[in-house]
């Protein structure tokens, strides 16, 4: 109510969403506290960079079995 009277713009809404979200997911991060599903996104963030992919490879998932 008050950016709207100051003229704040859209910019300001924007940022507060930003806050909200980025600063707790960073101090999670930091601190070692984030859901497990962190290292799954991470890991295949990784692997899509390095090999081109998301996905391992087909052999060590089937476990030796004929795919």
């Amino acid at each position: 109510m008050l950016a709207a009277r100051r003229g704040g713009g859209p910019a300001v809404p924007a940022v507060v969403a930003c806050g909200a979200v980025l600063v707790p997911l960073a101090v999670l991060v930091a601190t070692g506290h984030a859901q497990p599903e962190v290292g799954v996104v991470h890991r295949s963030g990784a692997h899509l960079l390095e090999h081109g992919t998301p996905y391992p490879s087909p052999e060590p998932v089937a476990g030796g079995y004929e795919v």
